[in-house]
């Protein structure tokens, strides 16, 4: 009875260091998952600024080609306004 005891607490402590080790190998993890995550997050503001740049010049180019544009001319003059059209 006293061997079975002893296996049964040696079987739930060999689970347990299993667990540990698991866990001391995810801990390892953290170093390398944190760089990863600060590459990205700076690839991610590389990429906002850039984009914020594009959006500005697309919009500065967009101003200047309207700018450029031949501007509108009256083809006819329009008719007179009645009294009726024009709201009281």
């Amino acid at each position: 009875m006293q061997t079975t005891n002893q296996l049964q607490v040696l079987q739930v402590r060999l689970g347990a260091l299993e667990q540990v080790e698991k866990i001391k190998e995810e801990f390892s993890l953290i170093p390398a998952l944190a760089r990863k995550y600060t590459d990205l997050q700076r690839k991610l503001e590389f990429a906002n600024n850039s984009l914020n740049r594009f959006l500005a010049t697309r919009e500065t180019l967009q101003i200047e080609a309207a700018q450029k544009a031949i501007s509108w001319q009256v083809i006819r003059e329009p008719p007179p306004a009645n009294k009726s059209d024009i709201a009281e």
